[in-house]
């Protein structure tokens, strides 16, 4: 039996951890991959291959400014590396490829998730809570006195 772990031979992208017997190596690795042998410290998503060496996936440099927002205010996330994918889910959902660095961004009140991919970078997921500012209980009565 082998313990491999299957790669992207063009892009070093980890894909899958088989342990099979010798004979069937071949029949579980396509043309278009290539892998490694006894390597259990291996994350499939933290790691990939540099020409023969294990290598931890960079992480992009973002900054996303605050996650707390109220309805409708705009906030900045900017560091984006160029040619990746931005996709926001929460009530209403899209995706865009990123051409600049940056990108404006407000939300409706609710829950939103946003994912910035673009390999070799380790995906990153900011989380943003647009919610309608609340006023306390004695600031709201304290006008009619």
């Amino acid at each position: 039996m082998k313990n491999i772990v299957v790669y992207e031979s063009a892009t070093g992208r980890f894909k899958r951890r088989l342990i099979i017997r010798d004979s069937l190596v071949s029949l579980n690795v396509d043309a278009s991959e290539s892998y490694i042998e006894n390597i259990d410290d291996v994350n499939l998503e933290r790691h990939y291959m540099v020409g023969s060496v294990v290598t931890a996936r960079p992480r992009m440099a973002i900054d996303f400014g605050q996650t707390t927002l109220l309805p409708d205010e705009e906030v900045t996330i900017s560091g984006i590396p160029n040619g990746a994918i931005l996709a926001i889910t929460g009530k209403g959902s899209g995706a865009q490829m990123i051409t600049t660095g940056s990108i404006v961004l407000s939300f409706p009140a609710g829950d939103w998730r946003v994912s910035i991919t673009l390999f070799p970078y380790i995906q990153e997921v900011i989380k943003y809570y647009a919610r309608a500012a609340v006023i306390p209980a004695k600031a709201r009565y304290n006008f009619f006195h």
